[in-house]
């Protein structure tokens, strides 16, 4: 039994016999308690070997394997993981977002990262530029972070990866690309696997009120033209928003509920996506509900995306459902979806409709002057959940904004009833410049506060501006058909100085025609523009 020529020896442990009383009969122990492998037990050697990691000071071969097999195989794992592999993965996030997330990774998980300048043959033959550190905007204040771009190595791992641009369905994202030995793969993916989560836990622009200019790949001549800007909403509050008390009670139920209210809006089972249409003159306020929306977006935690053109509203939800809850605020829908149906009334529509209930948390706020442009399919409820009227200030509100910009000058006593009935239907802007009138009033007159006869003068003088304004009313009948009229109106018993309407020109003070639908618009709100 002791002949080293007939049997392989393997060592086992004295207290094998305490912990299994009852050995198996092939096995034989001499009398130092090692166990003796007859030649008919030897395993032959493995023809597929794993070689695993682990926190310990032992190296495993496999029984019946050589020295110089485990070191064939030991050379074969080394080179397979010392093996230059490409990594190309895409980062769903806006780049300069995605990038400043990495930016966090690399810090949490390496320290520190480097930038890596590519050789001179890289950039002669592969067109590949040096790297940059870009200043990324990250508030409204102008505060910037650095992040690094381009090739980025780390501490501990040979080799790199360059951040750069992919389009995917339209959006901009982060691209990751690089070379790296095979070993160092599964850090650099639990990197990665990190920025993903920052862009959901750490994201600059989650919770931000953002203007958005949407571009093509073709129209984007530099990295910086991709950047969103911070709307600056300081002095923006939700008291900002005078209206008609019916214009107010349907934008804060519609509009405002939903930002401020969404777990109840959840939990009563109303869908977060909404579609809400403000519609009205120029100057009534619909610019400003947007920025108050704005203001309400980033108290409550949601997004708030200004599209800059309606043309780039696909664009805007689709960045929107990454931050997501989230607004997307565009405004003249009447620009694009007119009465007739074409591509691009075609496409707002299927727009709108792609935005799914169950998994989209979006808002869209879209505004008009000429509602009754808009082709009527838009103005589906199914589409569209409320479409809101915002009239001119009545004469409450008016004098509400007559207090709002008198900055305290018009004493809480003063009888403004009359002034209000005066500027009732007028927009905002009219309102604020007879008030800017009674104020130079006051001052002319030596007195440190306004009356109600100061904003009734500068009212009158206001109302005479707007007179000149209002388009001109030309009867270019003649003579015999300013009579024929004359008696006309004389028999129907009218009185002798109405004349027909369908027989009048009404022209604009520099001449051009006006259309019945304008001669019917109330004047006493004009245009600011």
């Amino acid at each position: 039994m002791g002949s080293s020529s007939l049997f392989t020896k393997r060592f086992v442990k004295k207290e094998y016999k305490a912990r299994t009383p009852n050995r198996e009969p092939h096995r034989y122990m001499n009398k130092t308690d090692e166990e003796i492998v007859l030649p008919s037990q030897r395993k032959k050697p493995a023809s597929r070997v794993e070689i695993l990691a682990a926190e310990t000071r032992m190296i495993t071969i496999p029984t019946g394997m050589s020295y110089d097999d485990a070191i064939k195989w030991l050379t074969k794992k080394r080179d397979l993981e010392e093996r230059q592999i490409e990594i190309n993965r895409v980062i769903d996030g806006h780049p300069f977002d995605a990038a400043y997330c990495l930016g966090l990774a690399v810090v949490d998980m390496f320290g520190f990262g480097d930038m890596r300048t590519p050789s001179m043959m890289e950039q002669m033959f592969q067109g590949k530029p040096p790297p940059r550190i870009l200043s990324i905007p990250i508030n409204a204040n102008g505060e910037t972070t650095p992040v690094m771009w381009g090739d980025i190595q780390f501490p501990g791992i040979e080799g790199y990866v360059t951040t750069g641009i992919a389009v995917v369905q339209g959006r901009f994202c982060l691209r990751v690309t690089g070379s790296i030995q095979r070993k160092y793969e599964r850090i650099v993916a639990e990197l990665l696997d990190l920025t993903e989560q920052y862009l959901l836990t750490r994201s600059i622009y989650k919770g931000s009120a953002l203007r958005v200019s949407f571009k093509s790949p073709d129209e984007v001549d530099s990295i910086e033209d991709l950047a969103p800007v911070f709307m600056d909403l300081s002095g923006v509050t939700e008291d900002s928003l005078i209206f008609a008390e019916v214009t107010k009670e349907s934008i804060h139920t519609n509009l405002f509920t939903p930002i401020k209210h969404t777990n109840r809006c959840r939990k009563a089972g109303i869908p977060i996506k909404r579609g809400v249409l403000l519609c009205g003159k120029y100057g009534t306020g619909k610019t400003l509900t947007a920025n108050v929306t704005a203001h309400l977006c980033e108290d409550n935690d949601w997004t708030f995306i200004y599209a800059k053109s309606i043309s780039e509203l696909d664009s805007a939800i689709e960045f929107a459902k990454r931050y997501q809850p989230a607004v997307v605020f565009a405004e003249d829908l009447d620009e694009i979806v007119t009465k007739g149906r074409n591509a691009e009334v075609n496409k707002m529509l299927n727009t709108i409709d792609g935005i799914d209930n169950k998994t989209s948390d979006v808002m869209v706020v879209l505004t008009t002057n000429h509602v009754e442009r808009i082709n009527p399919a838009m103005l589906r409820p199914s589409r569209l959940d409320a479409v809101i009227v915002v009239e001119p200030p009545d004469a409450a509100a008016a004098i509400k904004l007559i207090h709002r910009y008198s900055n305290g000058l018009v004493p809480a006593t003063e009888d403004l009833v009359a002034v209000g009935d005066s500027l009732a239907g007028h927009i905002p802007a009219i309102i604020q410049e007879v008030v800017e009138r009674s104020k130079l009033s006051a001052i002319y007159h030596d007195r440190d506060h306004v009356t109600a006869a100061d904003l009734l003068s500068a009212a009158a003088t206001m109302q005479n501006q707007i007179n000149l304004i209002k388009p001109e009313i030309i009867d270019e009948r003649s003579d015999f058909e300013k009579a024929a009229g004359v008696l006309a109106g004389a028999v129907a018993g009218l009185g002798a100085h109405k004349a027909p309407e369908s027989t009048e020109t009404v022209r604009k003070p520099n001449g051009a025609p006006v259309t019945s639908r304008e001669v019917k618009t109330d004047t006493r709100a004009p245009s600011p523009q």
